[in-house]
């Protein structure tokens, strides 16, 4: 686990709501299958093999739910069903996950008790970002970032 600073990124994707965690377990897959489908849709992608999952856990009704996205250069035709999010530099405590999806909370449970232990204060109203480099049904490999003042 580590401190670390990311620039600003700038996303394109499909947004996610739901009432209940069952659902996004459900949902979140599908926007997953939905993007990579259409990523040659999208201009400009940075790297089309590196997904990215963001949320705010303490979100505005308009930034509620959670993303499925891909890192674009610029904004240029994104597509109608799709939507953009600016991701601001930020201060992050982070944190690398390679096991069963099903126990990626376990990680975030470590995260945030190393954050707890290190006088960290987490910013809830900020993205909270999973950067994967691989996601198969039973096993991903991700980089968690939770962000802090």
């Amino acid at each position: 686990m580590k401190i670390v600073t990311l620039n600003e990124k700038r996303l394109v994707g499909f947004r996610v709501v739901c009432e209940t965690l069952e659902g996004y377990q459900q949902e979140i897959p599908r926007a997953l299958e939905k993007l990579t489908q259409h990523i040659e849709d999208i201009n400009h992608v940075v790297n089309s093999n590196t997904i990215y999952g963001i949320f705010k856990v303490d979100a505005v009704p308009e930034e509620d739910g959670y993303w499925k996205c891909v890192e674009v250069e610029t904004y240029d035709n994104t597509p109608h069903d799709m939507e953009q999010i600016i991701l601001k530099q930020g201060s992050y405590a982070a944190l690398d996950y390679d096991g069963p999806p099903q126990r990626i909370q376990l990680a975030y449970e470590s995260l945030h008790q190393w954050s707890k232990g290190n006088n960290l204060e987490r910013n809830l109203n900020a993205w909270t970002i999973e950067k994967y480099e691989k996601i198969e049904s039973s096993r991903i490999e991700c980089t968690i970032y939770d962000p802090i003042k």
